[in-house]
Formats: structure tokens, sequence, C-alpha cells
């Protein structure tokens, strides 16, 4: 899998862990400001695609695949368990 591909992917998985907690999937789990602070991390990170996007040379595209691939596992249940560092 090369890095666009493989960043693409890490994208995805967040959008759709940021969809359920905008859904209010985890409301009855979690306090309302734990997964607003949650939320608006996930949301820093997602920042960073059009960054990439409009990346040219591939050592930028480098520099943001590194900067991202620690998420690059995270699921829903790890949002649920608090594992998602705040920035």
């Amino acid at each position: 899998m090369n890095i666009e591909q493989a960043s693409q992917n890490i994208f995805d998985s967040l959008k759709r862990i940021l969809l359920y907690a905008n859904a209010g999937k985890y409301n009855h789990v979690m306090q309302v400001e734990d997964i607003e602070q949650i939320k608006n991390s996930i949301n820093k990170i997602v920042e960073y695609e059009e960054s990439f996007n409009n990346a040219i040379l591939e050592e930028e595209k480098i520099e943001i695949y590194n900067k991202i691939k620690k998420y690059k596992n995270f699921s829903i249940r790890d949002f649920m368990e608090y594992k998602i560092e705040r920035i």
C-alpha cells in the first residue's frame, strides 16, 4: 500500500469515528465535554488531509503521513476508551 492510499484510509477511519461522535452515539457513555474535546482533536488531525492533497513533493506527503500514522489502527473502541490524544 502506498502512502497516499494509507493516508486516505487513516483519514476515512477518523471521519467515520467523527460521524459517530457527531450523531451522539456516545452521549450515554461519556460526558459531553469529553466528546467535544475528542471531536476537536479528530478535526485537527483531519485538517491535515487538505495539506496532504495539496502537497506536491513526495517528501511533503511523507512528512504528513508520519504525523498521522499513529492513528492508523484507531477504532471507535479507542474513541470510547479516550485513547485519542488531545492535540
